[in-house]
């Protein structure tokens, strides 16, 4: 009698234990990929342009990082940043020399290189990464303020 009651008990906690793992599957579902994303690693997350925008706004200590080539930067860039040639062979160790724990605006010119770039920062242990998924392109079609080169760093 004992042993049926321990197995209907073990049974059920099973049981129990599923349901709660398919609901909070089921939750999870229910987001936006991008939530999903920003929940699991909140050190990098994806964001507009108008929300990086806001971010340079309340807080001045937010850097740019513009990571398409020199000539790319010299025709209009983000007042500010600072251009590091993702083409770079060194582009690695240039990121490296940079403070982790800073906030960084990360972004190229349509989000492909700085997307890619995104394993070397996790690699490389930076905590607070917005990566411009539209990249400069999203910048400018929304209209934001654009630096010449006179302004860059």
């Amino acid at each position: 009698m004992m042993r049926i009651l321990s197995v209907l008990l073990s049974t059920s906690l099973l049981f129990s234990a599923a349901c709660a793992e398919k609901a909070v599957t089921a939750d999870k579902a229910s987001e936006p990929a991008s939530a999903a994303a920003e929940t699991v690693n909140a050190a990098i997350r994806d964001v507009a342009p108008e929300a990086a925008a806001a971010l340079l706004a309340a807080d001045a200590g937010v850097k740019v990082l513009d990571i398409r080539t020199p000539e790319e930067f010299a025709v209009g860039h983000i007042a500010g940043a600072l251009n590091i040639n993702f083409y770079d062979a060194d582009f690695e160790e240039q990121l490296a020399a940079l403070d982790k724990n800073a906030a960084y605006v990360l972004h190229c010119r349509s989000g492909g290189r700085s997307g890619r770039s995104l394993k070397s920062f996790k690699k490389l242990g930076f905590t607070n990464v917005s990566h411009l998924t539209a990249g400069f392109n999203g910048w400018r079609a929304a209209a934001l303020p654009i630096a010449s080169d006179d302004n860059a760093q």
